[in-house]
């Protein structure tokens, strides 16, 4: 990702079943709750998952479908190159595999 002279980039690892908590329970143990305030005051996590920045950004330059798709990609790389702008790698990666387990221990 590129913008304003800056670029952004992010390793992808693809993994069949990711083992672990959610991303609640991540960002409430991981000790460092306040990474994701400013991820929250920009619309990059937390609400309506149709209104956050990486998803309409996805939509716009991949309409149509979003599960499994182009879409999807684009959107998660959106994401974790913003999470890793505005907290730190270590907490993007933590909170990305943390999206992608599904049995969360806190519904």
């Amino acid at each position: 990702m590129s913008g304003g002279g800056i670029t952004l980039k992010a390793n992808v690892a693809v993994r069949n079943q990711p083992a672990g908590v959610g991303q609640r329970e991540f960002a409430w143990q991981s000790g460092n709750r306040w990474h994701s305030l400013p991820l929250l005051n920009l619309n990059i996590i937390g609400g309506s998952g149709a209104l956050l920045e990486p998803t309409v950004w996805a939509n716009a330059a991949y309409p149509g479908p979003s599960v499994n798709t182009i879409n999807d990609a684009a959107r998660h790389a959106y994401w974790t190159c913003l999470m890793m702008r505005y907290t730190t790698a270590e907490y993007a990666r933590g909170l990305g595999i943390a999206h992608e387990v599904t049995s969360s221990i806190v519904s």
